[in-house]
């Protein structure tokens, strides 16, 4: 992968829908060097999937996020049966304390209890322990990922959004490929290419939607690290916030409601050096305490909005 071939991941990471005309010339490169690299970062498998993410909350929805260490023998058969659930946004295998980890939404906490106790007593012979945080803010930096500035979103603060069928079905095929076009869907949906083009703008602005790329960090060696971190001090937790957003290795962050917790992700091209930048974090926040680490191995569910959010 050279310089163009990080660029172009790193203008794909920031919107996956940028149009290859734009895109070759922000890039300085002609539309068919542009068009071919990024067919080739497909086939190399560099880029698993073009993505479209928003705001689960703007449809009613809240997030948990459940991290269980099962035994090794059941692996397999927790891995197919989540799989199978329509509730899921993301499942994700990790090496080090836990076995996977994964998210699930639902309406209301009630239901999302009821949600994990389903899969909890599916395997509860299985399930050595488990891990269960409910969503509280989400903060996503893959630019970082090829040296791209993060460009702080102005999210919209319309309440909850009620979409009619057309905007489920655009959403649907925008799902599945964030940079199909308005053309394309409406060969889909026979609805006409401008309708479907002004409705993707709407949906755009009601629910703070990101186009992004899902990458594969091992096929660029790069690995990807989960860490939960603990400071009781709100003020210290605020700042430690902020200093991990502006840490060059950090690619996401996540609080949980009501924990004192935080969750980042930092990636780094050996994993020797992770211990490198957990204690530079250590000694800048000396009453921060790290609590464990786990690497991500596989991805087996991108993020992405489950069925459940287009089900009457």
């Amino acid at each position: 992968m050279d310089n163009l071939d990080k660029k172009i991941l790193r203008e794909l990471i920031r919107n996956s829908r940028i149009p290859i005309t734009l895109l070759a010339r922000k890039l300085m490169a002609s539309r068919e060097v542009v068009d071919y690299r990024i067919k080739k970062l497909k086939d190399d498998k560099i880029i698993l999937d073009f993505t479209t993410e928003f705001d689960f909350k703007k449809l009613g929805y809240i997030g948990a996020a459940v991290f269980v260490q099962i035994k090794s023998k059941s692996e397999e058969n927790f891995k197919n049966y989540l799989e199978t659930l329509n509730n899921i946004s993301w499942f994700s295998k990790l090496t080090g304390i836990w076995s996977f980890g994964f998210s699930i939404l639902a309406r209301n906490e009630e239901e999302l209890n009821k949600s994990f106790l389903e899969i909890f007593k599916k395997f509860e012979l299985d399930i050595i322990d488990y891990r269960f945080l409910i969503h509280n803010q989400n903060y996503f930096l893959s630019e970082k990922i090829f040296g791209g500035e993060i460009e702080e979103n102005i999210k919209n603060k319309e309440e909850k959004t009620i979409l009619d069928k057309k905007d489920k079905q655009i959403l649907k095929e925008l799902i599945k490929n964030s940079r199909t076009t308005p053309v394309e869907i409406s060969n889909k949906l026979k609805i006409t290419a401008q309708a479907i083009s002004n409705r993707i703008k709407i949906l755009n602005r009601k629910l703070n939607i990101k186009y992004s790329v899902l990458i594969n960090f091992e096929k660029i060696n790069l690995y990807l690290y989960s860490v939960f971190i603990k400071n009781k001090n709100l003020a210290q937790k605020n700042k430690l916030i902020n200093f991990l957003k502006n840490h060059p290795q950090v690619n996401f962050i996540v609080e949980y409601l009501g924990d004192e917790m935080i969750e980042f992700g930092i990636f780094v091209e050996n994993p020797y050096l992770i211990r490198k930048y957990l204690k530079e974090i250590e000694e800048e926040f000396p009453e921060s305490r790290l609590v464990e680490i786990s690497l991500f191995q596989q991805d087996i569910k991108s993020i992405k909005p489950p069925e459940c959010l287009f089900v009457d």
